[in-house]
């Protein structure tokens, strides 16, 4: 646990003990050209929420207490600005976060997106416990977001394609254990986009060919005599 989400809970605890709050909660969260709803503004989190205002080395940050479910009311936030606002989840230490990951009784995370002064990244560093939240925006002149992981093994594309429906690749019966799953070394571009190239075949026997975009995980049937490709939806 680092000293910044240590400290952030510390403030909160000795807050709540103290009897210190009742501030008007903000309707924004603002640094430097950028500004994003609060958590009061953009959800209705359960409880008598109570809002105290910190500054720490430059840094305001607020502090929630009040609150019936912490962890619900951080991740309905979190999904609340990536859904309207292109906010990334990033951890603690700037890697991206997978989608829809459930989150633990407490933690830190980082809700980032591009500045809108055109280079840089706004960011909320979210840190909760089951008693508190905090939340500190920021600019980061130099921030850039992290690209995605795009990358899969074939062993994965080959596990990927075995949780698939049939039906979804354009093939017969109910479950892909009927079918055998070889994923080709290498990748193939697909307008500009790197792919990975599998065949399906069933008791011995060739049935289909695809190209899989690890990134998007789209799925393209791939027609071997024309070389043309049909986009599925799985």
């Amino acid at each position: 646990m680092n000293k910044r989400y240590l400290i952030a809970l510390f403030l909160c605890a000795a807050c709540a003990l103290s009897g210190c709050g009742g501030e008007q909660p903000p309707d924004a969260y603002s640094a430097a050209e950028d500004s994003l709803p609060s958590l009061t503004a953009l959800v209705s989190p359960a409880g008598d929420p109570q809002c105290t205002e910190q500054t720490e080395d430059g840094t305001v940050s607020y502090c929630y207490t009040g609150l019936d479910n912490t962890v619900q009311a951080v991740t309905d936030y979190r999904q609340a600005l990536e859904t309207d606002y292109a906010c990334i989840p990033l951890s603690a230490q700037g890697q991206r976060l997978p989608e829809d990951e459930d989150l633990s009784d407490e933690g830190e995370l980082i809700l980032a997106r591009e500045s809108d002064s055109g280079s840089g990244l706004f960011q909320l560093d979210v840190t909760w416990d089951q008693h508190s939240c905090t939340i500190s925006p920021s600019y980061d002149e130099s921030g850039t977001l992290p690209e995605e992981d795009s990358s899969m093994t074939t062993a994965e594309a080959v596990d990927y394609f075995s949780t698939l429906p049939p039906a979804s690749l354009g093939l017969s019966g109910s479950t892909m254990a009927e079918y055998s799953v070889f994923c080709e070394d290498g990748q193939v571009l697909l307008d500009g986009v790197p792919c990975l190239c599998l065949n399906v075949y069933q008791s011995g026997r060739y049935q289909a060919s695809y190209l899989f975009s690890p990134g998007s995980r789209q799925i393209y049937r791939l027609d071997r005599t024309t070389e043309q490709v049909t986009p599925l939806t799985p």
